[in-house]
C-alpha cells in the first residue's frame, strides 16, 4: 500500500445486535445466525481529519456496524483524478481483503471530497469485473453537505 493512502477500520464494540429485534420472517431468512455486520464507509470532506469523522464512526459502531473511514488529500481531489480512482479501487479492495464481500454495505459521504471518491467507486462497480460482485451489497447512500446528481448503480 502506498504512503498516501490512509484509512481507519473500526470494529463495533458489540456484535450486530439488531437481529434480535426482528423475527425470522422479517429478515426473509431461515436463521438469524447468517446476519452479517453492516459495513459503513465514511468518505470525508476536503480539509477533514479523522478526529472529525470519529463522531460519525462512533455512532455507527454503537449500532453494531464496522466502519471504514477514508479522507482523500485535497491535492488528490483537486489535481489527480487518476489517484482518486486508484484510492477508490483500494477502498473496494479492502472489502475483499477483510472478507466483507457478503456484508451489507452503506456509504456516508461528505461534501465534494466524499462525492468525488464515491463517483469513482460507483464507476468501478459498474465497469471493473473484479468488483461487479460487490454491487448488490450496497444498501444505502447518505449524502451530507452537497446536492448530488442521481446516479443509479
Amino acid at each position: 500500500m502506498d504512503d498516501d493512502f490512509e484509512y481507519h477500520l473500526k470494529l463495533p464494540s458489540s456484535p450486530y445486535s439488531d437481529a434480535s429485534k426482528h423475527s425470522k420472517a422479517d429478515l426473509n431468512t431461515t436463521s438469524t445466525d447468517c446476519i452479517k455486520e453492516p459495513v459503513v464507509i465514511l468518505l470525508g470532506w476536503m480539509g477533514c481529519n479523522y478526529k472529525h469523522l470519529s463522531k460519525y464512526s462512533e455512532f455507527y459502531e454503537a449500532k453494531g456496524c464496522v466502519t471504514i473511514s477514508y479522507i482523500a488529500a485535497t491535492s488528490t481531489i483537486l489535481f489527480s483524478r487518476a489517484k482518486a480512482k486508484e484510492h477508490a479501487q483500494k477502498i473496494l479492495q479492502l472489502l475483499i481483503d477483510f472478507s466483507y464481500e457478503d456484508n451489507p454495505i452503506f456509504f456516508h459521504l461528505f461534501s465534494n471530497g466524499g462525492a468525488i471518491i464515491y463517483h469513482h467507486i460507483s464507476s468501478l462497480l459498474g465497469n471493473a469485473s473484479e468488483f461487479k460482485h460487490l454491487k448488490n451489497l450496497f444498501k444505502s447512500l447518505k449524502v451530507q453537505s452537497f446536492k448530488p446528481r442521481i446516479c443509479v448503480l
